[in-house]
């Protein structure tokens, strides 16, 4: 019988199909989760066939035949079976990284992952820790206000502006340490090459996967008008008692939870940009609103 094409074949899979953002690892194990499975629906249906075929004194030794067929289908999926359980426990041990999310940058004439947001030497000090992007301070954004808030929501702060600099969208150029670049695809201090930088581009794929039928990169543009609010304090208890109060005003609920970034909402309050494990870059799973009520009171 005709060895379906996987083309074809992985629309009618149970197995979600496979795209060019997770890393090589998980594309090659639900490959072999497809294999598996085709494996079987084949086989099952090549038996139905046969056996409805069968009528006479040969039923009997082609029924045996089957049945050692069927012996050796069940035995290579149980090797297969051995393969994936090998081949999941890296995969389990390598979550939370940021090799092979979608903020791994990294391409094939630079191959460095944090070079694209930190450098240990020649470093944007004036934007963050180690920053190694030019960042616009002079971009302005639209606020989100509502008639049920009763505080002023600002400019997003330096912490937020690091975010920013790539999902506003908008690729701006800027100065630091001297030196002009763009904000999207230079950094302040190149591995290689001369400054200013005009050789470490990011991959391309990263940000705009839709050249790769996939899901590009969110792009919030100047316009904060229908996000949630960022940069504003936190409210206490007596300034607005529909919110939980967290066991720190200054920093939050501490790591893997809700952060606050000197007692301010920020973007890293929801997202933790080096952990991928619960999509987008969350800090906690969102499953029931938990990341929501975590903060509000319903």
């Amino acid at each position: 019988m005709k060895t379906p094409d996987p083309a074809v074949s992985d629309r009618s899979s149970p197995i979600a199909r496979t795209d060019d953002h997770r890393p090589a690892r998980r594309r090659f194990v639900a490959q072999i989760f497809n294999l598996l499975y085709h494996r079987l629906a084949v086989g099952k249906a090549c038996e139905g066939r046969r056996r409805s075929e069968l009528s006479g004194s040969g039923a009997v030794r082609t029924s045996r035949r089957l049945e050692k067929r069927r012996y050796g289908r069940l035995k290579t999926c149980a090797a297969i079976a051995a393969l994936l359980a090998l081949l999941l426990v890296p995969c389990s041990l390598n979550s939370g990284s940021i090799v092979g999310s979608a903020h791994d940058l990294s391409s094939g004439s630079t191959p460095e992952v944090c070079v694209f947001c930190h450098t240990p030497h020649h470093a944007n000090a004036a934007a963050g820790p180690l920053w190694n992007r030019f960042v616009d301070p002079n971009t302005t954004f639209t606020l989100y206000s509502s008639p049920t808030m009763n505080t002023m929501v600002p400019q997003p702060s330096p912490s937020s502006r690091l975010c920013l600099g790539c999902h506003d969208g908008v690729n701006a150029t800027a100065t630091a340490n001297g030196f002009s670049g763009s904000t999207k695809h230079d950094v302040v201090n190149p591995p290689v090459g001369p400054r200013p930088d005009q050789t470490t581009w990011p991959s391309c794929n990263g940000c705009h996967a839709e050249i790769v039928h996939g899901r590009p990169a969110k792009m919030l543009g100047t316009g904060l008008h229908d996000d949630h609010p960022i940069s504003m304090t936190y409210p206490t208890a007596a300034q607005d008692e529909k919110f939980y109060l967290p066991p720190d005003l200054q920093n939050g609920w501490g790591a893997g939870n809700v952060r606050l970034r000197q007692g301010k909402v920020e973007c890293v309050s929801c997202h933790d940009v080096h952990k991928p494990d619960y999509a987008p870059f969350l800090v906690k799973p969102n499953t029931g609103s938990a990341l929501c009520i975590t903060c509000h009171k319903m």
